[in-house]
């Protein structure tokens, strides 16, 4: 489900578009995996925290594409809000 999901974003959105995809943490997971083209998604299980924010970055340099992690399961924004006390 997740590399045809990853198939399905790639073909419709082939511009700078920002798009959000929410979902469970195990889905995520999953889809995260098969965003970065990891061998065995099935086998990789990132930590996502409930309002965690993963980017991921869909580039083309030289007519070669390729994808890049910019950050994964970030919950900074809750503690810039004030609704979580820093460790």
């Amino acid at each position: 489900r997740a590399y045809r999901n990853v198939g399905y974003l790639r073909r419709r959105f082939q511009g700078e578009e920002n798009i959000l995809v929410v979902s469970h943490g195990s889905f995520l997971s999953r889809l995260v995996a098969c965003a970065l083209r990891f061998p065995y998604p099935e086998h990789f299980n990132f930590s996502h925290e409930n309002t965690g924010l993963t980017l991921v970055r869909y580039l083309i340099d030289n007519g070669h594409p390729h994808t890049k992690l910019g950050f994964l399961n970030d919950t900074s924004h809750l503690y810039r809000a004030g609704l979580v006390k820093g460790v």
